[in-house]
């Protein structure tokens, strides 16, 4: 009986090690650290590179010191001939 009571507990330990160590890389995986070109209140973050070594990412502006990402605002024009 004892050592049934010890393969339980060492089975519970190994699956709680192995779940935190796949939760790690997930987290690790889904929210990457980004790194921000920034002035005092404008800044783009680069989020990954094209194949000529170009930088992709997203502009944004600093609001009450948080990064927001910066959007064009419609606008209507006249349609000229």
């Amino acid at each position: 009986m004892r050592r049934m009571i010890r393969w339980t507990v060492a089975l519970v330990i190994a699956v709680v090690l192995f779940a935190s160590g796949v939760l790690f890389a997930q987290r690790r995986l889904l929210e990457p650290d980004y790194r921000i070109i920034s002035g005092s209140d404008v800044g783009f973050r680069v989020e990954s590179r094209d194949p000529a070594g170009r930088a992709l990412g997203r502009w944004l502006v600093r609001i009450d010191g948080q990064w927001v990402e910066a959007m064009d605002a419609p606008t209507a024009r006249h349609a000229t001939h």
